[in-house]
C-alpha cells in the first residue's frame, strides 16, 4: 500500500478522497438520513486527511509539518484578501443587479431560522467563522488547493489542473444530491449549476493559491462562498428563483475568462509579483536568471529558509534553480537594498559618477558572490556568466 502511495500519489488522494467520504454520508443517508447533517462533517474532511496521510508517507512528519505551514502564511498582499473575502458577493450582486435590469426582483435574504432580519451584520461574521471550522473551507482545501493542485501542476498547467479538480470536487459533492436532507449543505444549487459553479470556482481558488503558495487564500475564498450564497443565500435559489443563480454563474466564467487572458494558462504572471496590493512572495526563474531588482525583492523576505521560498529573495525552488543560484539571488537582493540610498543620493545631487566604486553592502557581498560562481560554474544546468557587481 505505502508503495502505490509513493509511485502514484494523486490517483491515491482521489480514491481515498471518495472513498473516505462516501463511506459515510451514503450508508448514513440510505439508513439513518435524519442524521446526514451530522455525518458531513466527519466526512468533509476526507480531502484534507488523504492530502496529511500521503505528505506523511512520502516526506515523513517534517514534511507534514512544511505542508500545514502553508495554511498559515498571512502575508500576501491586501488585494488577494480583497479578492477572497468580497469577491463571490461582487459577482452575486452583479448576478442580480442585472437580473433587476431584465426585469426581475431581489431576492431577500435566507437567514437561519431564528435570526432577525435586521441582524444580519451580527450573522455574517458568525456564520463565517463557523463555515471555516465547521464546513468545507478548512476540511477541504487543505486537500484540493494546498496538495493535489501542486501535484498535477508537475504534470500539466494551472488552468487544466483547476478543471479538473473543479469537476471531481463536484463530483465528490453528488451523494449530497440524492437525499432531501443534503440541499442545505450545497446551497439547494441544483447539480447541474452547482458542478458549472463548483469548476469555475476551482479556477479562481487555483488562481489564489497559484500566486500566494498560500493555503490560507482558498479557505477564505471558499467560507466566504459558502457564506454568501449557502447560510445567507443571497440568489434566492431556496426560494426556487434560478436566474440570479444562472447569472451569477455566466459572470463566474466571465471572471474566470478575464483570468486566464490576463494571467495565461499558468493562472500566473511573474513580473506581476509582489507589485503593489497583489503582492505575491513568488518568482519563478528559469536556469541561471537571476533577480534584477534588489529593492523588489526584499519585500518578499521569507522564513522558510529549508523550505520552498527563499527567506530573502522570494525566489521558488522549483528543480531549475539550484543553490547556487539562490546565493547569488541573496546577495545581490541584500547589495541592491543597503545601497539604495546612496544611487538615491547620487541621483538627487546630480552626480555622473557613483559615490563609490564598489559600495559597501557589495564589497560585504562579494565573498559569497565569488563563491557562489564557483559553485555555479560546476552546476551544468546553470549559466556560466557570472553575476555582474
Amino acid at each position: 500500500m505505502q508503495q502505490i502511495f509513493l509511485r502514484r500519489p494523486r490517483l491515491a488522494f482521489f480514491i481515498l478522497t471518495f472513498a473516505i467520504a462516501w463511506s459515510i454520508w451514503l450508508p448514513v443517508g440510505y439508513l439513518a438520513p435524519k442524521s446526514l447533517l451530522l455525518a458531513i462533517i466527519p466526512g468533509a474532511w476526507a480531502p484534507s486527511l488523504a492530502a496529511i496521510l500521503l505528505t506523511a508517507v512520502s516526506e515523513g512528519w517534517a514534511g507534514v509539518k512544511r505542508y500545514l505551514g502553508r495554511l498559515f502564511k498571512w502575508r500576501v498582499g491586501f488585494g488577494w484578501y480583497a479578492v477572497v473575502l468580497f469577491g463571490t458577493a461582487a459577482i452575486a450582486y452583479a448576478a442580480i443587479g442585472l437580473g433587476v435590469l431584465l426585469g426581475g426582483h431581489v431576492p431577500a435574504l435566507s437567514l437561519p431560522a431564528g435570526v432577525r432580519r435586521d441582524a444580519w451584520p451580527l450573522v455574517i461574521p458568525i456564520a463565517f467563522l463557523v463555515n471555516i471550522f465547521m464546513g468545507g473551507p478548512l476540511a477541504e482545501d487543505l486537500g484540493w488547493r494546498g496538495y493535489i493542485l501542486p501535484k498535477l501542476r508537475e504534470r500539466m498547467d494551472a488552468l487544466t489542473a483547476s478543471l479538473i479538480i473543479g469537476v471531481v470536487w463536484a463530483l465528490w459533492h453528488a451523494p449530497l444530491f440524492l437525499f432531501p436532507e443534503g440541499a442545505s449543505v450545497v446551497g439547494h444549487i441544483p447539480f447541474l449549476w452547482f458542478a458549472l459553479l463548483t469548476t469555475a470556482w476551482s479556477v479562481l481558488m487555483g488562481w489564489a493559491y497559484v500566486n500566494t503558495r498560500s493555503i490560507l487564500m482558498p479557505v477564505l475564498f471558499h467560507a466566504a462562498m459558502n457564506t454568501t450564497l449557502g447560510t445567507l443565500g443571497v440568489l434566492g435559489q431556496a426560494n426556487g428563483s434560478l436566474t440570479p443563480l444562472i447569472l451569477n454563474t455566466a459572470l463566474t466564467w466571465a471572471a474566470v475568462a478575464v483570468v486566464v487572458a490576463v494571467y495565461g494558462r499558468d493562472l500566473q504572471r511573474a513580473h506581476l509579483a509582489g507589485r503593489g496590493w497583489f503582492q505575491t512572495g513568488v518568482t519563478q526563474l528559469p536556469s541561471g536568471q537571476l533577480p534584477q531588482n534588489g529593492r523588489r525583492m526584499i519585500s518578499r523576505w521569507r522564513t522558510a529558509k529549508s523550505g520552498a521560498i527563499s527567506p530573502r529573495t522570494g525566489v521558488e525552488a522549483t528543480p531549475e534553480v539550484s543553490s547556487e543560484v539562490f546565493a547569488r539571488a541573496q546577495a545581490a537582493a541584500f547589495g541592491d537594498v543597503v545601497d539604495w540610498p546612496t544611487r538615491l543620493l547620487q541621483q538627487r545631487l546630480g552626480l555622473r559618477q557613483p559615490l563609490f566604486k564598489q559600495p559597501f553592502a557589495r564589497r560585504k557581498a562579494g565573498r559569497s558572490l565569488e563563491a557562489a560562481d564557483q559553485g555555479a560554474l560546476a552546476h551544468p544546468g546553470l549559466s556560466r556568466k557570472p553575476l555582474q557587481r
